[in-house]
């Protein structure tokens, strides 16, 4: 798949929980005529876990190709007993490594039905959570389109060990700029999981931030800029532009608190509206500029697959639902409990900060290859799930 190609005639919906998400998957897995692909960190014996094996199992007794690749990190190498009932009952599973050159490689979260309709969002297959706890808020998209093809070409590239199965080809001018299509039901698909190609997702984010007129919203549980992204959100503030980043976590580390805390409150001082979420934990990453183009992460981190959509029905939903969390469930920063006078070079200093530290390999530095399947080529999908093994 061309990285940053733009495919129109989409129907892209948005799911705004771990509980939708679910459902349209299990219906899709369900009624499905020819194979499932899904990547993930890792299935297990819970309610979640048990939901979407039914449907699994039932695909593959129906004569369904069903692959599932899963993260090492989530799921042991020694299959637990639910694993093995999967794969006793036909399903396909493979162990895919966390990490790549000693880097952290999170995995996809996408999942593709018949090649027809592909599932993204930065969901985990959890569903025990602890009794009168809220909800995790986590966000998905069901995308059916011709785009949906292309993720079908990524997720059988993850099992030959080859992350972008085709040449990369950069759509942008001389000036750097992202082709922006007009019209409804474009999207797009940029992976970010690589560092040579996080370039692709910051282009998009600065295109569409630089045009942005009325309103920007950004939502993530980390919200680390580098230097551009936190320039241009500074410059929207400063023209007039409603800029609203909705945050959560502080990191562990003591300099990458530090370093974000330095980046949080010059972009306070712009004028940009820090808003902290409250309810519950924040497991995902969104973003919507104007009425018409918005992204969501498969993940909750920005090195992670990234849909951009340009279409006005899927901006509205993402609006909606951010607007009432912003009303009940965050509250706005108090200047206050930031550091004091941060002006640009300590804003600097803190994106430097924060690229060394992601400059430094993670250990156990090993390959990203999936176990046991060198060599995978995407077969041609059948019109039945007769034929395939």
């Amino acid at each position: 798949m061309k990285r940053s190609e733009w495919k129109s005639n989409h129907r892209v919906s948005l799911l705004p929980s771990s509980e939708v998400y679910l459902e349209r998957l299990g219906a899709a897995v369900a009624t499905a005529s020819r194979e499932v692909l899904i990547e993930a960190d890792h299935l297990r014996d819970d309610v979640a876990g048990r939901a979407l094996a039914v449907v699994l199992i039932g695909a593959a007794q129906r004569g369904l190709r069903v692959n599932v690749t899963l993260q090492s990190t989530g799921s042991s190498s020694q299959p637990s007993p639910f694993i093995k009932g999967l794969i006793a009952a036909g399903v396909k599973i493979q162990s895919a490594e966390a990490y790549v050159d000693g880097r952290p490689c999170p995995p996809r979260k996408l999942a593709v039905v018949d090649g027809e309709r592909a599932f993204l969002g930065g969901f985990s297959f959890d569903g025990d959570a602890p009794v009168g706890s809220p909800p995790v808020q986590e966000y998905g998209a069901e995308l059916v389109g011709p785009l949906a093809s292309s993720v079908r070409l990524m997720l059988f590239a993850r099992l030959a060990g080859n992350r972008h199965p085709v040449e990369s080809e950069r759509r942008y001018s001389r000036r750097g700029r992202a082709d922006q299509p007009g019209g409804e039901g474009w999207a797009c698909m940029v992976s970010g999981d690589e560092k040579s190609k996080r370039g692709d997702v910051l282009r998009h984010y600065l295109e569409a931030i630089r045009h942005a007129e009325q309103d920007i919203v950004l939502a993530s549980a980390y919200f680390a800029p580098g230097w551009r992204l936190m320039k241009a959100l500074a410059e929207a503030a400063r023209r007039g532009v409603r800029v609203r980043l909705v945050v959560q976590h502080w990191p562990r580390h003591a300099a990458a608190r530090w370093a974000m805390k330095q980046i949080h409150a010059y972009l306070l001082r712009q004028g940009v509206e820090m808003l902290s979420y409250r309810r519950s934990l924040l497991h995902g990453s969104v973003g919507m500029v104007d009425d018409q183009w918005a992204t969501i992460c498969s993940g909750s981190q920005n090195m992670e697959t990234h849909l951009v959509v340009r279409d006005r029905q899927f901006n509205a939903a993402l609006r909606a639902h951010l607007h009432g969390l912003m009303c009940f469930d965050c509250k706005l920063e108090d200047e206050a409990r930031l550091p004091q006078g941060v002006g640009l070079l300590r804003a600097l200093a803190g994106v430097v900060v924060l690229r060394m530290l992601d400059d430094v390999p993670r250990l156990p530095a090993q390959s990203r290859a999936v176990r046991g399947t060198s060599g995978v080529a995407p077969p041609a999908l059948g019109r039945t799930a007769s034929g395939h093994s």
